[in-house]
């Protein structure tokens, strides 16, 4: 089985992300790709799908980092072709797994309803329509053909700024930058920020060492 795991570096970035985000996975003995685009998030994730082999896939973001191997080993117990596992996420409906870490099989893209990862306008169950974020049409039209969505939840924060209220399936929980969740990655957020950037910089450069 060829699992695949892929970051995507915008190529107008601050190279400085995607060096110190390579150092982590190297020091946990992780084999990263990091592909570079220009455009969109969506449209790089569709385009790396699309033409690579694979039979797993797990996307980070380019901010986002493992925090032990043990991360990357769990996956091959917990995703099968009919579950997408990732971290929680929410926009303006129910939460989804997003794409800063987002683990799916080969069958289950080819198989999908909707296969596309640019955020869209997307009508929900109660038949209200909502603006989407990236990848979150391609995990809820999944789960309408009763794939399992599996979604780490945030369990921290240093600077929360957003927040789910709570529903009857999951508990509310918040998150921002510098968040933890309970698969132990952490997702900075908002890279695109220069001050976000020197958060992120000095975070990765403390775990770096201290482990």
């Amino acid at each position: 089985m060829i699992h695949k795991i892929v970051s995507f570096v915008h190529k107008n970035l601050n190279p400085e992300i995607a060096k110190l985000q390579k150092e982590v996975f190297d020091k946990l003995d992780i084999d990263l790709i990091q592909y570079e685009f220009d455009g969109t998030h969506g449209n790089a994730i569709k385009t790396f799908l699309d033409n690579e082999e694979w039979d797993l896939i797990t996307l980070f973001d380019v901010d986002c980092i493992p925090l032990n191997s043990d991360v990357i080993k769990k996956i091959t117990d917990i995703v099968d072709d009919n579950t997408i596992y990732g971290n929680a996420q929410i926009s303006n409906s129910t939460p989804y797994a997003a794409p800063n870490f987002l683990s799916f099989t080969k069958n289950l893209y080819i198989n999908s309803p909707h296969k596309y990862f640019e955020g869209m306008y997307h009508t929900n169950e109660l038949g209200e329509t909502y603006e989407a974020d990236c990848s979150e049409v391609f995990v809820k039209e999944n789960v309408k053909i009763g794939k399992k969505m599996l979604l780490s939840l945030p369990v921290s924060s240093m600077i929360p700024l957003w927040k789910y209220n709570g529903d009857d399936i999951y508990e509310p929980f918040e998150y921002g930058t510098g968040t933890k969740f309970d698969n132990e990655t952490f997702h900075c957020f908002q890279i695109r920020f220069p001050e976000i950037q020197s958060f992120f910089i000095n975070y990765v450069n403390d775990f770096l060492n201290e482990n």
